[in-house]
């Protein structure tokens, strides 16, 4: 009979530093996930590292920013992918998972452009108001 997987042992407390920061949002914005780099044993995990963000401004810009690369880093290998597919179909996968990312990550640059039209009239309509001055 097989024996029940023991749960990986408790990770030490990881403390806010700068070199962890470092860390963590270079390899962000070189397109790795948050969750597999807060997997590594020596790294806070995942809600340690959203916590701190949420407390730290200084550290939510600096993650903002890292997601911001990491959405260009995506997009930039879709050209890789696509110069140098050999199956259609697997990089096609990849190119739409790449696209579909960058688009949420930075919808301003990588999302599709929506324009609004309108038609119709629109109309002017001025209003004079006076003001009485009341009987003394």
């Amino acid at each position: 009979m097989a024996q029940p997987k023991r749960p990986p042992p408790p990770r030490p407390p990881t403390k806010d530093n700068p070199e962890v920061r470092a860390e963590i949002l270079t390899r962000l914005s070189k397109g790795e996930s948050l969750r597999r780099i807060c997997s590594d044993p020596h790294l806070p995990n995942l809600d340690t590292f959203l916590d701190w963000c949420g407390a730290k401004p200084d550290l939510a810009e600096q993650y903002a920013r890292a997601r911001a690369r990491q959405a260009d880093y995506y997009a930039e290998q879709i050209v890789e992918i696509a110069d140098h597919a050999e199956d259609a179909n697997l990089a096609r996968l990849q190119i739409d998972a790449r696209k579909w990312v960058a688009a949420r990550l930075l919808p301003k640059k990588w999302g599709d452009k929506q324009e609004i039209e309108h038609s119709g009239k629109i109309e002017s309509i001025t209003v004079n108001v006076t003001r009485k001055e009341p009987p003394k």
